[in-house]
């Protein structure tokens, strides 16, 4: 078991219209509460996957992991959104807001190919941004990005975080 936390892999930034500021209270894991909770400031402003963006069309309900609901009203360089409730939709997005933190997670892939030749892009990098909470972990502390998979930081700096995916 590992504490729970939100990672937008190509962040796409999203502003909600009639979202209203508050603080939301997290658990750190989803079954095991001895794990304890983590709070996220929430304003307007979203960051979401851009691989999960690119499904989306004009008009779309979604919702926000563990949040509320938004419609996609346009497309754009930061697209805008519509607060639509807290009824439950099947899409859901992982995100965070501008209170985060620059995060690389290295994922590992086969060294060599079924030949026998070395890969030379054996390594990936997913590039975004992790919650701010994130910061607190110690550097060799496992977690689980939701959405994603386990985790284990291996170099942490003022200005970013860098994991290493386990599986």
């Amino acid at each position: 078991m590992a504490r729970h936390y939100f990672f937008v892999p190509g962040p796409v930034k999203i502003k909600v219209k009639g979202a209203e500021k508050k603080k939301l209270t997290l658990k750190l894991h989803p079954k095991n509460s001895s794990f304890g909770t983590r709070e996220l400031n929430v304003n307007d402003e979203f960051f979401i996957p851009e691989k999960d963006f690119e499904t989306i069309s004009e008009g779309e309900v979604f919702r926000l992991k563990d949040l509320y609901n938004v419609k996609l009203i346009n497309k754009s360089k930061t697209s805008l959104c519509e607060f639509v409730g807290d009824g439950l939709v099947e899409k859901k997005l992982q995100w965070v807001t501008k209170d985060s933190i620059k995060c690389e997670v290295l994922v590992p892939k086969d060294l060599v190919d079924d030949t026998g030749i070395y890969r030379e892009n054996s390594l990936e990098i997913a590039k975004g941004l992790c919650e701010l909470a994130c910061t607190n972990l110690k550097e060799g502390d496992m977690i689980q990005f939701e959405r994603f998979g386990f985790c284990r930081l291996d170099k942490k700096t003022k200005t970013k975080l860098i994991f290493i995916f386990s599986c």
